[in-house]
């Protein structure tokens, strides 16, 4: 059976790598000690969490999950971490949601220093559960769409330029989170295009 502790160890290495030089506030009200008080409450919560047998996915009910997303680029010239929200009818194997307050920043100095917001919001798309998954396959399958405008460079594309990120995450179910890997591209107004993945966790709501 897989368990949840890889994407859970991907996020986490994800968001430390903030920790290398400097980073201009821009008032965003949320610095990085926030986000690894964060992602501290997540693991805590998640400590013990292994994944559902697809079996044992419900069939019934609604279930609500909130957590966050982190992206790098392949250069790890900075970090994305998004305020993750993902909604999930069980009767029909939908999965919807939204990635959204988000914060870039391609390293820290001042760990209390408020980090870069960057505007926009990504949506998850044509989402399902996929119940013939097996212990070595996603359960969740989703588009995460969107547009997004840094007021900084953001993984060395020019600042205040829109971005459009084309991404799929790849989830499996927790017996109280969500977790999974997201891989994509973003493209900026030029055309130049670069290589993103990460992580998303959440835990039930």
């Amino acid at each position: 059976m897989h368990t949840v502790s890889p994407a859970k160890a991907l996020l986490l290495i994800a968001a430390f790598t903030l920790t290398a030089c400097k980073s201009d506030d821009d008032g965003s009200g949320t610095s990085y000690t926030d986000i690894s008080n964060q992602l501290d409450q997540l693991t805590d919560a998640t400590e013990n969490d292994v994944a559902l047998e697809t079996a044992d996915i419900p069939t019934v009910g609604t279930a609500s999950y909130s957590g966050m997303l982190a992206l790098v680029d392949t250069s790890e010239t900075g970090v994305l971490v998004g305020q993750t929200n993902i909604d999930v009818a069980f009767a029909s194997d939908s999965v919807t949601g939204t990635v959204n307050d988000f914060i870039y920043a391609a390293s820290v100095s001042d760990q209390s220093q408020e980090l870069p917001a960057v505007d926009g919001t990504l949506t998850f798309e044509n989402g399902f559960i996929d119940r013939t998954a097996t212990s070595s396959d996603p359960q969740i399958l989703t588009e995460l769409t969107g547009t997004l405008n840094a007021p900084v460079d953001m993984f060395g594309i020019d600042a205040n330029t829109d971005i459009d990120l084309q991404s799929d995450f790849e989830g499996v179910f927790g017996e109280e989170s969500v977790s999974g890997y997201v891989s994509g591209t973003i493209e900026a107004e030029s055309g130049a295009t670069v290589d993103v993945g990460g992580v998303i966790l959440t835990v039930e709501e």
